[in-house]
């Protein structure tokens, strides 16, 4: 089931005196912070509340928030290591074979033979393109999330088949 809010970043602390606040990017885009209007801050399950972007500028691998409402150090203080959330875009806005990473996790992983290997528990970032995190006996995999390897993602069965090779699922 798709969820109603999908995080997009994670408040690491105030910035400056007029209560903006560093916000490590948990989407691919920071521009999704002006599309979004509106962002609910939470930590640990609980709703911190609801606010508006104001606006928002790069800050070396992170981005500087600015909410309306906290306008100082003390008002974002409360705030810091809270997750912001936003509402999840529908799956109709994503271009063939690229998913969100909430469609992912969770989904069965079996081989070519329909040999369970796994759960995806993660999809991670890198240089070089992303990884499936993937869970099996109590280890976790990373797989590169690339044709050769990622034979086909069903959203529908909630299953991604990988073609296995000697040592892939020694990463």
């Amino acid at each position: 089931m798709r969820p109603q809010r999908v995080p997009i970043g994670r408040i690491l602390r105030p910035h400056g005196v007029r209560g903006e606040l560093k916000v490590e990017l948990l989407t691919d885009e920071a521009t999704r912070f002006d599309s979004v209007g509106r962002v609910t801050a939470a930590r640990n399950g609980v709703d911190l509340g609801e606010f508006e972007v104001a606006g928002w500028r790069p800050l070396g691998r992170a981005i500087g928030l600015k909410l309306v409402g906290i306008d100082t150090p003390e008002a974002a203080f409360p705030l810091r290591n809270a997750l912001l959330e936003a509402p999840a875009l529908p799956a109709e806005a994503l271009p063939e074979n690229t998913y969100f990473v909430y469609d992912l996790v969770g989904l069965r992983v079996v081989s070519e033979n329909l040999e369970h290997l796994g759960e995806v528990i993660d999809v991670v970032q890198v240089p070089s393109g992303e990884l499936l995190v993937v869970k099996a006996g109590g280890t976790e995999h990373l797989v590169p999330l690339v044709q050769d390897f990622v034979k086909r993602i069903d959203l529908a069965e909630k299953v991604v088949t990988l073609h296995l090779v000697p040592g892939l699922l020694d990463l």
